[in-house]
């Protein structure tokens, strides 16, 4: 067999994970009741600060967008031109260390002047000596460069490790998020006054469900958005509501979930949906980059009946193909609980689905995910499930950049001249270098 050319294929359609929905959330403070158990102001060298919860009604010009009668928010007036001088929430004088290894991130509302004031987000990661504040400290900064309300929005890889301050005995591990003892906001090097409101926790939201359940077809005709699957004795239809037996734990009585109706056949039976994510047009199948996360996670409605329900993740596409040779990886769910549960599934716990499409066998690579499906087996009895907020979690580490095959094989006639192509493992990012190079060699094999 001959082989006449070995090109590179970086190829790969990566979607930031920032592209996705912004975030669902929990709060650290939300001000409704004051300021949290464990708040704290400092300040030393000249420099004051004091901070207030103002009650603003929806009239006032401090009002919230779309705010409907009272909110309460944070003010903080300070000085810190000299000295410093700041405040936050010690979780040690009140819940004990949280685990934050499931949230991508934090997020806040800040009232903009547009004074140019650049201050510092800090939040306290593990410590060596949980008894006293040896906390290791990790920053960002945001800048006061807007006038009115904006969401700041702070993923975990823009913290550093801080070196203005640093506890004795702090640990120097890295940000482990595991084991999480507060966060602060230092004043240092300002004047004036910051008003924020909802300091939260956020985790990458790919659905909600309040827009509905978009369709249509890309231009090789492959369906995409949501849309369903069974064999054929088997029946199933999905629709959005308002207005599911019972609410989403926590969720507003508006808040819309997805309902799947199914009549699966007890004797080898399935049936179910997909989401293909799709572009806003809903006319090109657009992937996702889900690698920098660990798992996702989402509010199931069961019914007890036993029945073997499933989750699958669409992941990359065969090279060169146009029609859905998306490998897809799964987990089976029992059936075995009654209304409302949140799962939450780390990709290692994933196993490979052979369905006979053509699909890739290169291992879960999450950097081009086509979309998710989930469904039932072999029930026997019809029943509805309901599904909300399918979430990603976690910060996943960058894997090191490798290069590997773009196919299993390769049908080249002996005699013939043909290409063999391969592929970056990932994106490239900053850190890698502006140009990859790759060493070969061939070995000659005869067949007997």
């Amino acid at each position: 067999m001959g082989i006449a050319a070995l090109s590179m294929l970086m190829s790969v359609l990566v979607v930031a994970p920032a592209a996705l929905v912004a975030a669902s959330s929990t709060a650290l403070a939300d001000f409704e009741t004051g300021v949290p158990a464990g708040w704290f102001e400092f300040a030393g060298g000249g420099a004051t600060v004091a901070t207030e919860v103002v009650v603003v009604g929806d009239a006032d010009p401090l009002a919230r967008p779309d705010q409907v009668g009272n909110n309460s928010v944070l003010e903080a007036t300070l000085d810190a031109s000299v000295g410093f001088a700041g405040f936050g929430d010690d979780f040690g004088a009140s819940t004990g260390s949280q685990d934050w290894l499931n949230f991508t991130g934090v997020s806040f509302w800040m009232y903009g002047t547009g004074s140019g004031n650049t201050y510092q987000f800090e939040i306290m990661d593990n410590r060596s000596d949980p008894a006293t504040d040896t906390a290791e400290r990790f920053d960002t900064l945001f800048t006061d460069d807007f006038i009115g309300w904006q969401q700041v929005v702070i993923p975990f890889t823009d913290f550093t490790r801080a070196v203005d301050f640093q506890p004795g005995g702090a640990p120097d591990d890295g940000l482990t998020l595991s084991e999480m003892w507060g966060w602060a906001v230092p004043l240092d090097g300002n004047a004036g006054t910051l008003t924020i409101d909802d300091v939260t926790l956020d985790a990458a939201l790919v659905e909600d469900f309040e827009a509905g359940l978009p369709s249509g077809v890309d231009a090789d005709g492959n369906p995409i958005g949501f849309f369903t699957f069974s064999d054929p004795n088997s029946g199933v239809s999905i629709s959005t509501t308002d207005a599911p037996l019972e609410q989403v734990p926590g969720a507003a009585a508006s808040n819309h979930v997805l309902q799947m109706d199914s009549d699966v056949n007890g004797d080898n039976g399935f049936a179910g949906f997909i989401h293909a994510f799709e572009n806003e047009t809903v006319d090109t199948w657009v992937p996702q980059d889900w690698s920098g996360f660990t798992g996702v996670s989402f509010w199931l409605y069961g019914n007890n009946t036993g029945s073997i329900l499933f989750l699958d993740i669409l992941d990359n596409r065969a090279d060169g193909t146009t029609t859905d040779t998306a490998e897809r990886w799964s987990t089976d769910i029992i059936d075995d609980f009654s209304g409302w549960q949140l799962f939450e599934i780390p990709f290692e716990g994933l196993n490979r689905k052979e369905i006979g499409n053509g699909a890739p066998n290169d291992g879960l690579t999450l950097t081009a995910v086509h979309g998710w499906a989930f469904g039932v087996f072999d029930s026997g009895v019809p029943f509805t499930n309901y599904l909300d907020d399918l979430t990603l979690f976690g910060v996943a580490e960058v894997p090191e950049l490798a290069v590997g095959f773009s196919a299993n094989s390769f049908d080249i006639e002996e005699g013939a001249t043909g290409d063999i192509t391969v592929k970056l493992n990932r994106a490239l990012n900053e850190d890698d270098p502006a140009q990859v190079s790759v060493d070969y060699s061939f070995e000659a094999i005869v067949a007997e």
